[in-house]
């Protein structure tokens, strides 16, 4: 259980690295070149990443437990 665990944490953390990128470029402004959080697209990203670990962890379990349903994880496809 501990391996599906961090299998599933890394899945996130790679969501999480991606994400940050573009959340920092649509911030910055053209003319002061400052930096300003958009907090909705920050809520946007951590809900996907968290049902992104849900459908892993899932996913994982399924296949640690070789049941076939839970391989398919959250999305069932």
């Amino acid at each position: 259980m501990k391996n599906v665990l961090i299998e599933s944490t890394k899945e996130a953390l790679r969501l999480v690295v991606l994400a940050v990128i573009p959340v920092f470029i649509a911030g910055i402004d053209s003319t002061t070149g400052a930096i300003s959080i958009n907090w909705s697209m920050v809520i946007t990203v951590a809900a996907i990443t968290g049902l992104r670990f849900v459908d892993s962890f899932l996913h994982e379990t399924g296949k640690a437990k070789d049941d076939p349903t839970l391989k398919k994880g959250l999305t069932q496809f």
